[in-house]
């Protein structure tokens, strides 16, 4: 701390520094005018709660948005990023993850420690009830917010599969018919200390059966706040009772449902994939020129010559197989077009997103994702691109120390060293952006260069699979 004193030192310090040199002028609070400063803190603040929430820091979002809203409790945004730090908090933590989410308490400073601490010591079912909780209040409020109540409804599932909860582990009460229950235990806890007849073993059993009745308070009756009305129970019981039939059927049609996947898959590896699909986002597909012998292996003016080719390619493809496209390209909108900007940037950032989690979930973007759906026409969208990599060769001296020795293998030789070799990475990878799950996948590495009539083979193989039906 010698050369990074906490926050008070220092002001101590320069106080008196400024006390030392006689620095008598006060300088203003403002270098801009105060509206304006306070305006751009703000909008800065809601940007790092999102921000936390991408780098899954969800303590720190968790911190941000409790300091938004103690400035303005009824702020709808820092509740909203408070569920979703809640909501992904409760998904790893339920899945035994909480290290992916929870840094070293010694890398994290001041009143955020707290937060930090908590969600690591927290068990499962304490968060998961907390975070249910939450949702379903905020449900209450905006009772026609689709978003909300998909997160509400998937935490209660999270609480019933991921924890093994059933209904009646709690008690559904409003909180003044607990009351009432509670009062009847601080009765029994009285008849304990007044008992004489019995021995001090007895009595002291006595005392713990009360203390443990007293300690299931803290989750039996932890839904009282949202059991105003007997809504919430009906829902807890009936999503139990669908999650119970859904298994039964899957035990049921496992055996018939493998049978059916052999089946698939045999057909796929003959006829490859038919996924069916009508109209499709292209999102900006790659294309980069690698030149590994060079010293700037990526090849940028090369790139963007090939993804203009690659582009073109693409669309006659797709046009020949009936796949309708809304194509989705930075070098092609307009300087007015900021929705297609826009489009593309939460496309990117939906499908980081989806690279980042290997579980089912409501996405942060599920929103605005909704809207592009509308917008676009379809659910669909792919990422695909090309890497064409020139290699180093490496040169085998024995080779041509024996090739030498036998004159007639000296042509054969000489083109092995002089001919280049080449790689051509392609990938197309499919997802629905409703539900994240990824339609159709191809990732081909073959020892080709990426001339036309391949890169033409490699995008009819997969565009042709996406729109077939069977």
């Amino acid at each position: 701390l010698a050369t990074h004193p906490n926050t008070e030192q220092r002001l101590k310090d320069l106080k008196n520094a400024l006390t030392k040199y006689n620095v008598t002028e006060k300088g203003t609070d403002f270098i801009l005018a105060e509206k304006y400063f306070l305006a751009v803190r703000k909008i800065a603040r809601y940007e790092l709660s999102q921000l936390f929430m991408e780098e899954k820091n969800y303590p720190a979002s968790l911190y941000n948005s409790y300091l938004i809203l103690k400035e303005y409790p009824n702020d709808l945004f820092a509740k909203m990023q408070t569920l979703q730090a809640l909501y992904f908090a409760t998904k790893y933590t339920n899945r035994g993850d909480i290290s992916k989410i929870i840094t070293s308490d010694d890398d994290v400073q001041g009143e955020m420690h707290a937060v930090n601490h908590l969600l690591y010591k927290i068990n499962s079912e304490d968060l998961n009830i907390l975070a249910i909780n939450y949702a379903f209040k905020l449900r209450n409020k905006l009772p026609k917010d689709a978003y909300v109540a998909q997160i509400a409804t998937d935490l209660l599932k999270e609480l019933i599969v991921e924890n093994e909860k059933k209904s009646s582990d709690y008690k559904f009460l409003s909180n003044a018919q607990i009351e009432e229950e509670l009062k009847k235990v601080t009765v029994k806890e009285e008849v304990v200390n007044v008992e004489t007849k019995k021995s001090k073993y007895d009595k002291i059993k006595s005392k713990e059966d009360v203390d443990a009745e007293k300690l299931e308070f803290s989750t039996k009756y932890a839904f009282s706040d949202i059991c105003t009305t007997d809504k919430f129970a009906e829902e807890f019981k009936k999503m139990e009772k669908d999650i119970n039939n859904s298994e039964s059927e899957k035990k049921k049609n496992a055996k018939r449902e493998k049978l059916e996947k052999v089946k698939q898959n045999k057909i796929e590896s003959k006829k490859g994939k038919a996924i069916g699909i009508d109209k499709l986002i292209v999102v900006n597909p790659v294309y980069f020129e690698v030149d590994e012998r060079k010293k700037e292996a990526i090849q940028y003016l090369n790139s963007e010559y090939s993804k203009g080719n690659s582009e073109t390619i693409i669309k006659d493809i797709t046009d020949k197989v009936g796949l309708k496209i809304e194509y989705i390209n930075p070098t092609e909108m307009k300087s007015n077009e900021v929705d297609k900007f826009n489009d593309l940037a939460l496309l990117n950032r939906w499908f980081q997103e989806n690279s980042n989690h290997d579980f089912e979930y409501v996405s942060l973007y599920q929103r605005s994702i909704d809207k592009l759906i509308e917008k676009r026409g379809t659910s669909y969208a792919t990422w695909t691109g090309v890497i064409n990599v020139r290699e180093k060769k490496d040169v085998n001296v024995l080779a041509i120390c024996y090739t030498i020795m036998v004159p007639y293998f000296i042509p054969l030789a000489v083109y092995a060293i002089a001919k280049p070799d080449y790689r051509t990475i392609y990938y197309n990878l499919t997802y629905d952006l409703k539900t994240g799950e990824n339609k159709f996948s191809l990732v081909k590495d073959i020892k080709f260069d990426d001339k036309k009539p391949i890169l033409k083979s490699l995008n009819y193989e997969a565009f042709s699979q996406i729109k077939n039906r069977r």
